[in-house]
């Protein structure tokens, strides 16, 4: 449906119109049938929308949505920051075996401690070794070193956690935490 729209003109002080045609980028659905030389006045009528017939715009602009207050949102996300900050912290608290004592010692753990656990001896175990086989490696913050030395007597460990058995070489580990307090040793609280 073709519309003839001739809405009043803007003008300026000299009475002259200063703006373009609303309708000037529409174009013909097919704009290879209408070569770029040919007069306005031949061309077939090109679809003009009611909308922009009757107000000059090309879409409908409704009211923007309401900006959404976070600040409830950013507490929570910092008090949920604090909780597993302190809950990881404590964690490697009571990792902090205070000394060299055996993997076995550690005996049974729960599930959470025992996966820091696990994540402090891939780290070791990734580090290269030095004198005699020893393995020294850091957290990527620093306040955790752990040391690791393997078993003389190639005892195996044991360990429990609520959703199974771990059974590995049981290593000499000290694991220290810095800037954190102290533990007691693994075996006391473990028990």
């Amino acid at each position: 449906m073709s519309w003839n729209c001739t809405p009043p003109p803007e003008s300026d002080f000299s009475g002259h119109a200063v703006s373009p045609a609303r309708h000037a980028h529409l174009g013909h659905p097919d704009p290879e049938l209408i070569g770029p030389s040919s007069s306005w006045s031949e061309a077939p009528p090109v679809e003009v929308s009611t909308l922009l017939c009757t107000s000059g715009r090309t879409e409908r602009f409704s009211r923007t949505g309401r900006v959404r207050d976070v600040a409830a949102i950013k507490a929570a996300r910092a008090e949920q920051a604090l909780a597993e900050r302190a809950e990881l912290q404590a964690a490697w608290d009571m990792l902090d075996t205070g000394g060299a004592v055996r993997l076995s010692s550690f005996g049974r753990l729960d599930h959470s401690l025992f996966e820091r656990l696990l994540e402090l001896l891939g780290r070791a175990l990734a580090s290269s070794p030095r004198h005699g086989e020893t393995r020294r490696s850091t957290t990527a913050d620093g306040k955790i070193e752990v040391v690791l030395r393997p078993p003389v007597d190639f005892a195996a460990a044991h360990l429990w956690t609520p959703r199974g058995r771990f059974t590995g070489p049981d290593y000499e580990i000290e694991i220290r935490t810095f800037g954190g307090r102290r533990a007691i040793r693994t075996k006391e609280i473990a028990g």
